[in-house]
């Protein structure tokens, strides 16, 4: 277990601190890690502060040879959140590190690399209040998941139903079917009063007694 923390200790110092020119982590760290250390009574916050304003004095963004060694993780969340395109922001209300996924984040880096080159945003203004359609913004990115959603899952039964009906004792096949099954039979994670709302048909409404979501092709193969 202590080796464990050491080697999670210096990975998160690498890759959430600073790390050297040559990208190789700081092993001279291990010299002040031991079983006894207490990573609980760090302030990592003030670390990974700290890390972005000594990387700062010593980058010299001119010379190709001086990389920039700091927290990249924290920088990129930062900028995207800061920042805003006509697509992905961060929704309000919502806290950058539960809203910003690795899928948005290439979403975003796709976008402004299309539309001029990464890191062009526009600054959020300190003054800026939340935008009264800020609900309005996450919910058609939410629209836009759940048309993905149901693309994926016509793609996935028709896929299936054309392998079942040729081979339809493939034990391969009907284990993905079965496995297909149960994944749509799984309730969702979401409040009791989301569940009243959703309209009756919609493919994620499902109640205790049964999933009123229309049935899959697959259900009678």
């Amino acid at each position: 277990m202590a080796f464990f923390r050491t080697d999670f200790a210096l990975l998160f110092l690498t890759a959430m601190g600073s790390s050297q020119q040559n990208g190789y982590v700081k092993d001279k760290i291990l010299k002040r890690l031991t079983a006894e250390t207490r990573y609980e009574d760090y302030n990592w916050c003030e670390f990974i502060i700290e890390c972005l304003r000594k990387c700062k004095k010593k980058w010299r963004p001119s010379d190709p040879k001086c990389c920039w060694v700091g927290p990249l993780t924290v920088l990129t969340l930062l900028y995207v959140d800061c920042t805003q395109q006509p697509a992905c922001n961060t929704g309000v209300g919502v806290r950058a590190l539960h809203y910003w996924t690795k899928d948005l984040l290439t979403r975003r880096q796709d976008y402004e690399i299309a539309n001029g080159g990464f890191g062009r945003g526009r600054v959020k203004p300190l003054s800026e209040a939340p935008a009264e359609n800020g609900g309005a913004e996450q919910a058609s990115i939410v629209d836009e998941w759940l048309q993905e959603l149901a693309a994926l899952r016509s793609k996935i039964e028709k896929t299936l139903s054309d392998r079942l009906n040729l081979d339809p004792d493939n034990e391969d096949h009907r284990r993905l079917k079965r496995k297909y099954l149960e994944v749509l039979d799984v309730l969702p994670c979401l409040p009791d009063e989301g569940l009243e709302t959703f309209e009756e048909g919609d493919m994620l409404n499902r109640t205790a007694g049964g999933s009123s979501s229309p049935p899959s092709a697959l259900a009678g193969n």
